[in-house]
């Protein structure tokens, strides 16, 4: 075909505009003029090029520039010249970087013969995901109807489709047809962001044969795939099998099981749930099971259902509630649960033992509603003090043989670690955001500044499985250090993560029972306890909830979990604080546990939380055994007001040491911000009859910086400043020590210290008052301490485990033979062999 020659196309122009109302006018006659095609390009969220098409319809050469200022675009050619032919401008997009959404962009094409706006439009496609639940479906006995959902928690839309997959087929990848007793709505869809579809699986029972049938429903997406397990029966029933159908507690019993069994039709399918009337009182693992029913009473599939209860949730001296076994289409079955409540209650009475006689119980005692008895009232103390009568070996001892005496916990040193909760459930626990986990840590920081001052504290975290370090902070005295540290500590965002709470709990006791490596016998913490927060979730840990009891109790640490949230798998953290001495306590609300670590207003404005208040309410029952192999059971009772409970075990013992050697030690928090420092001495095991007590400080602290220790164990004492150092505490010869006390002895102020300095502390205590053959006693004791800032060590005189040390023998005390004695040696030597 013939083309037109350029003027008869210039003229057909010229005479389209004439029709079209006119052209515009050119100087000098027609000239360039700019045509774009087309007029807006569209990328969409796939293509990469497009192409824009520049022509002249004017006359002369008609010369161009493309602007590509859009950061995301770019073009091949930015600019040229035409007069009768077609130019074309590649443009190209690149995604990389940019976050979902559309992108808008103007492209300016100039020329001497106009401009042109180029709309450009692009689209940047997220990243979705498929989240499916259930992962299994079962359509059993008369069930017709199910439901699943699809979730998008990404950034794009989700594209899904359904197919369904016959195990049995010969080709089991193959997907097969929907059988007509089967029907799903929708089998596809496109799920926006944050998005939830809703898909509906129905039975049509009249169609199908009786039978067992097993189905994949395959789910396909541009997210990956996922599968549900389709299970499915027909014509045959089950039932729902209980044994035993009452669950008697009594009233010392936390926890019992009982049995699920199918005893239906064989091969019926038994999918049950459990739920309770009482859910803060009853706890069950699991909440739900699958039995397949054999037909043989002797060999059912029977699924084990352990049950726990909560003691501080009883309502009265007797209480109970009940299990209920449900399933699809089959009559639901009820367990009976009766608990009753124990007149008096003694919890954590794990005995420590102190070579080769001294038997020491740390306990808290209960009343039949689960209070602590206040036994920081004095009255109540006091009446404690006959309240108790021992067993050894089911013979009772006799008190005109033994000592055996009560005291409070006020005299008591903890070791004591705060594990607190910094995984997604709790960051994102409502309001969300992270609120709950500032709302736990204000509380922390004052449950830290409740605490005694004697408790060495430790604060630690858990947040996700693959976290190297959970210390917050590491053991102090120092409550500021304790609480600018807790404050000072965050997780990154986006980085609370799974729980990994019996790992976490299990590190937390290691720190516990490490604190005191290489102290003295007897030396060590009375109570090492562990305060952690949990919903009972445990979804990453290696280790069991058994080994971590076992663990705790083989090195005396007390476990105490806040159950927190309304929803908290508490079987796991009961059996963790009943069989480890500890307690349990429950927080559905931020409130509570608020009210359970700080100020707990229930008590009066100012006054400490739960946990702290029943801490404080613990006590401590001493007494000297009569049996020295180390191989006997004791039990011990307590009368209290009439009412009467009883704790038995088999005795923890240390056998060997000498008889007659007390020991005393130095304790110190360090150097404070304000350049004080206090050391106490301590009396840690207080042999029989000690009347007066004589030491020496090397150098003599300063006038007037030793006192006897406020409500320490010499109280009513005189204390004589000897000088040069040297102190002699006394009392009447009829009013002794208790035989086995323990508790703080002198008190030394340190002022104008600075907190770069190393305080050395040279320590005696002058033995041959206690020389009285054949009775004589005497202290083992550290020659010095030494301490910084929050940092302390002692030289300790090791404890004198061999018969062979005669306290009578000439020059006992004079450990280097120079004549001089230990008391009064700046250098004594070495320690006594």
């Amino acid at each position: 075909m013939k083309r037109p020659t350029a003027l008869v196309v210039t003229l057909a122009l010229v005479a389209v505009c004439a029709l079209l109302t006119g052209c515009p006018s050119t100087p000098g006659g027609l000239g360039p003029t700019l045509s774009v095609s087309p007029g807006a390009v569209n990328f969409g969220t796939l293509a990469l090029k497009n192409n824009l098409s520049i022509l002249n319809t004017g006359s002369g050469v008609l010369a161009w520039t493309v602007d590509e200022s859009i950061p995301w675009l770019s073009v091949d050619t930015a600019s040229g010249s035409t007069s009768t032919e077609l130019d074309h401008v590649e443009l190209t997009v690149d995604r990389t970087g940019l976050l979902p959404g559309i992108y808008n962009g103007t492209v300016t094409v100039t020329s001497n013969g106009g401009t042109k706006n180029i709309l450009v439009a692009m689209s940047v496609a997220g990243t979705p995901t498929l989240d499916v639940n259930p992962l299994t479906i079962n359509l059993l006995n008369n069930t017709e109807t199910a439901q699943f959902t699809i979730t998008n928690n990404g950034t794009g839309t989700l594209t899904w489709s359904l197919s369904l997959l016959d195990p049995d087929a010969d080709d089991p990848t193959e997907p097969i047809d929907f059988p007509a007793f089967l029907s799903i709505s929708p089998t596809g869809g496109n799920t926006p962001q944050n998005g939830v579809d809703v898909v509906t699986v129905e039975l049509d029972r009249d169609l199908i044969e009786p039978g067992i049938y097993g189905y994949i429903l395959v789910i396909s997406s541009n997210a990956g795939s996922a599968q549900i397990a389709l299970n499915i029966t027909a014509g045959l029933s089950a039932e729902i099998g209980v044994e035993p159908t009452v669950l008697d507690f009594g009233t010392t019993l936390n926890q019992l099981t009982f049995d699920v069994f199918n005893i239906g039709f064989a091969g019926s399918v038994l999918d049950f749930t459990l739920s309770t009337d009482r859910p803060e009182l009853i706890f069950f693992e699991p909440a739900t099971g699958v039995s397949v029913a054999t037909g043989d009473p002797d060999n059912y599939d029977r699924v084990p259902i352990a049950v726990t209860i909560d003691r501080n949730a009883l309502t009265g001296t007797v209480d109970g509630g009940r299990i209920t076994i449900s399933a699809p289409g089959v009559d639901p079955v009820d367990v009976i649960i009766n608990i009753e409540a124990a007149p008096l209650i003694f919890e954590g009475a794990q005995n420590r033992t102190r070579p080769p006689f001294i038997l020491r119980f740390v306990f808290l005692l209960r009343d039949s509603l689960g209070n602590a008895i206040d036994t920081t009232d004095p009255a109540i103390l006091n009446e404690l003090q006959t309240a108790f009568t021992v067993e050894e070996d089911e013979v009772q001892i006799d008190p005109d043989e033994t000592n055996l005496f009560v005291t409070s916990a006020e005299g008591l040193r903890y070791n004591l670690a705060l594990l607190l909760d910094y995984t997604g459930s709790m960051y994102n626990a409502a309001p969300g955001n992270g609120v709950v986990i500032n709302q736990m840590v204000t509380a922390a920081s004052e449950f830290v500044n409740d605490l005694p001052e004697s408790y060495n504290i430790a604060l630690m975290e858990y947040h996700d499985r693959q976290q190297s370090n959970r210390l917050i902070h590491n053991f102090s005295t120092s409550k500021t250090s304790l609480v600018d540290g807790l404050q000072a500590f965050s997780v990154p965002f986006g980085e609370n993560g799974a729980s990994e709470v019996n790992d976490a709990v299990l590190d937390a006791c290691t720190r516990l029972a490490n604190e005191d490596f290489g102290v003295p016998s007897f030396d060590d913490a009375d109570v090492r306890a562990l305060v952690f927060i949990s919903d009972g979730r445990d979804t990453s840990s290696v280790n069991t909830v058994q080994e971590v009891i076992d663990f705790a109790k083989d090195n005396r640490v007390r476990l105490y979990p806040i159950g927190f949230g309304a929803n908290v798998r508490a079987s796991a953290l009961i059996q963790m604080a009943t069989e480890t001495g500890g307690h349990y306590y429950s927080a559905p609300t931020p409130a509570d546990l608020a009210n359970l670590l700080q100020n707990e207003l229930a008590f009066g404005a100012g006054a400490p939380g739960l946990i702290v208040k029943e801490l404080s309410r613990q006590i401590v029952l001493t007494y000297i055994t009569l049996i020295q192999d180390g191989s006997h059971t004791y039990q011990i009772t307590g009368d209290y007001q009439g009412v009467t409970g009883s704790f038995s075990e088999d005795a923890v013992f240390a056998l060997g040491g000498v008889t007659r050697a007390g020991q005393i030690s130095l304790r110190t928090a360090g150097i404070q911000p304000d350049g004080t420092a206090q050391v106490f001495v301590r009396a840690e095991y207080v042999p029989r009859n000690v009347s007066q007590i004589r030491v020496r400080f090397i150098p003599a602290p300063p006038a007037n910086a030793v006192s006897l220790a406020p409500n320490g164990i010499l109280e009513g004492w005189q204390l004589i400043d000897e000088g040069g150092g040297r102190f002699t505490a006394i009392t009447l010869e009829t009013t002794p020590l208790k035989y086995g006390t323990f508790g703080n002895l002198f008190r030394v102020n340190y002022g104008g210290l600075l907190l770069t300095d190393i305080v050395n502390l040279g320590f005696r205590v002058d033995n041959r008052v206690y020389i009285n053959p054949p009775f004589t006693k005497f202290f083992q004791y550290p020659d010095n301490l030494v301490f910084g800032e929050g940092s302390t060590s002692v030289n300790v005189v090791p404890l004198l485990e061999s018969d062979n040390f005669d306290p009578d023998a000439l020059g006992a005390f004079d450990r280097d033979a120079d004549g001089e004695t230990d008391f009064d040696d700046l250098t004594p030597g070495p320690p006594l062999p």
